[in-house]
């Protein structure tokens, strides 16, 4: 996102040949392959193609012009979209994203699917880098203003509808600040008055080793070290480690232990759904009941597990009936599906922590 900002900040100001934006295509199937929010990228791609026509017919500042530039665009719109395609999911991606954003009852249960709050502390930050932004912006001469300068605006109101979109609006308009600025009144007025504090173009010209080579020896030296699993503070391996009072780390040892085998019984039933993941990720070997990929739970389904999981009553043994046997339950230690499992004597305990319990079925 840092470099679909980057680029489209540039061609609005610089206006470089307008065919450099055709390596925003290969970008856009690499994120493909990466992460879910190249749906973001494409849709920013896509405003700001969009406004610079609307600018260029206005005769506002804007990179196009003439009706060339504008079938360029629409190429590399064009492009841009298919590349979702370049990936093993093909068209599935796309349903994958309809699944997801039109599931409103996933605001009811994953947090960073629901609404910004601004009265909670974490909101604060956004806040302020909002009311930056505004301020830099009032700062720019209506006739000067470009089409790329704007997009913050829309991630902000996205990320008033979903707080999973203040990543991208931090991005974006911390980007845009930087663009702008030289063109502000504020600029102006601290060059003619406070030369000491700022001088536009005074800044010199780093070498290429310490802003491209430096940086790339850095993040090369830490994937060396975390591929050979050498332990050095900030960047070696194991210095980040899960929080043992938010996962269940304390039970790997028997997760592991009782790790099923090909063609052993292996389906656990996992009484938080964003502990699957944890268990695929340590222990594959186990067949989770749950896990928070929401385009395959589906959001209503979700909504019904974590309200079962209040009261279970027969939800288990209902699931049970519909899903097949359970052989091994991992709950978090005094919730409702804990007290379940403890009381039946169906089950017995392998293992108990503060955070989590292992239970195991009894042999017939």
């Amino acid at each position: 996102m840092t470099v679909v900002a980057v680029v489209l900040a540039e061609t609005d100001v610089a206006r470089p040949r307008l065919k450099r934006l055709f390596w925003l295509i290969p970008l856009c199937a690499i994120w493909t392959n990466v992460h879910g929010g190249v749906l973001g990228g494409i849709g920013t791609l896509c405003i700001a193609f969009a406004g610079w026509v609307v600018f260029w017919k206005l005769k506002r500042p804007s990179p196009v012009r003439s009706w060339r530039d504008v079938r360029l665009l629409a190429l590399v719109a064009s492009g841009c979209g298919l590349s979702v395609l370049a990936s093993p999911y093909g068209i599935d991606m796309v349903r994958t994203w309809h699944v997801i954003m039109d599931a409103p009852e996933l605001r009811e249960i994953i947090s960073e699917h629901r609404p910004l709050d601004v009265t909670a502390p974490y909101a604060w930050p956004v806040v302020a880098l909002a009311v930056v932004y505004l301020f830099v912006l009032y700062g720019v001469k209506r006739s000067a203003i470009r089409v790329s300068w704007l997009l913050p605006l829309v991630w902000l109101a996205l990320a008033f509808s979903r707080c999973r979109h203040v990543s991208l609006f931090a991005v974006v308009t911390v980007v845009t600040i930087t663009a702008m600025w030289k063109h502000t009144r504020w600029a102006l007025w601290l060059a003619a008055y406070r030369p000491d504090l700022y001088q536009p173009g005074s800044a010199e010209t780093r070498p290429g080793w310490a802003h491209v080579w430096l940086p790339v020896a850095v993040v090369l030296l830490a994937l060396t070290l975390q591929t050979t699993r050498t332990p050095v503070p900030l960047i070696g391996s194991g210095w980040a480690t899960h929080d043992p009072a938010a996962w269940p780390v304390d039970l790997l040892d028997v997760l592991k232990e009782h790790e099923p085998k090909p063609g052993e019984p292996n389906h656990l039933f996992n009484g938080e759904y964003i502990d699957g993941g944890f268990v695929i990720y340590h222990v594959p070997g186990y067949k989770v009941f749950i896990d928070d990929r929401c385009e395959l739970m589906t959001g209503p389904w979700l909504v019904k597990f974590v309200h079962k999981s209040e009261t279970p009553d027969n939800a288990i043994d209902d699931w049970q009936k519909e899903y097949g046997r359970f052989d091994f339950a991992l709950t978090r230690t005094g919730t409702p599906f804990d007290e379940w499992f403890a009381e039946s004597p169906v089950w017995q305990v392998v293992k108990v922590t503060p955070t989590a319990t292992l239970y195991k079925r009894r042999a017939p």
